[in-house]
């Protein structure tokens, strides 16, 4: 009761303290919503991605690496008119 009859005359906060306490929490639930809402989107690119980079492409690409790497040098034939 004094806490209200402080506010009313000016001399309190506890109306803005509570306010303020019920937009944090708002906040918060906001917050978890979206932490929730964001991870699992990045679940669903962690699965769609790691199809793509399995041994078979990297054993793929370590051949081609290696073919590329040796397969020798030009050599050029004697030049005529």
């Amino acid at each position: 009761m004094f806490e209200s009859m402080a506010n009313f005359f000016g001399f309190g906060n506890s109306d803005q303290v509570d306010e303020a306490q019920k937009y944090i929490s708002q906040n918060k639930e906001l917050w978890n919503d979206n932490y929730k809402e964001n991870q699992d989107i990045l679940k669903k690119y962690l699965n769609a991605t790691t199809g793509l980079h399995d041994d078979t492409l990297k054993s793929q690409y370590d051949k081609a690496k290696y073919d590329f790497a040796n397969q020798g040098t030009y050599k050029p034939s004697t030049f005529r008119i």
